[in-house]
């Protein structure tokens, strides 16, 4: 599982659906499953998982879906959770950096998140 995460964390062809592919194999659910600290799930496999949703929301419409999802929320569980892991909350950094692109989701992330306070606290 965690070469297999890790491999489509690496995909950056402009060719793949990433939206196509998340809803086709239904994977929001198993995302936020795995990135949930109560799991208890590996931590490199948490990782790899994280930077291929950093990969994924890199897509406006992904992005959007991962907000709706409850993501950014899920994602400040778990650098409260990992805080020790430089590797994973530097991660879970990329990913708020890569959705705060998007308009859709940057007012979401600054107005019914937590984020910015957990950026600034990290400072």
């Amino acid at each position: 599982t965690v070469e297999l995460v890790g491999v489509l964390a690496e995909l950056n062809l402009a060719e793949i659906d990433f939206l196509q592919l998340v809803t086709d194999y239904n994977l929001v659910p198993w995302i936020s499953r795995n990135l949930s600290p109560a799991n208890k799930v590996a931590d490199d496999i948490v990782l790899e998982i994280v930077r291929f949703v950093g990969n994924i929301v890199r897509n406006a419409d992904c992005a959007q879906l991962f907000a709706n999802a409850g993501l950014p929320t899920t994602l400040i569980e778990l650098i409260t959770a990992k805080q020790e892991d430089d590797e994973i909350v530097l991660q879970i950094l990329y990913v708020f950096y890569q959705m705060i692109f998007h308009k859709c989701t940057r007012e979401q992330l600054i107005k019914e998140s937590q984020a910015p306070a957990y950026l600034i606290d990290l400072m």
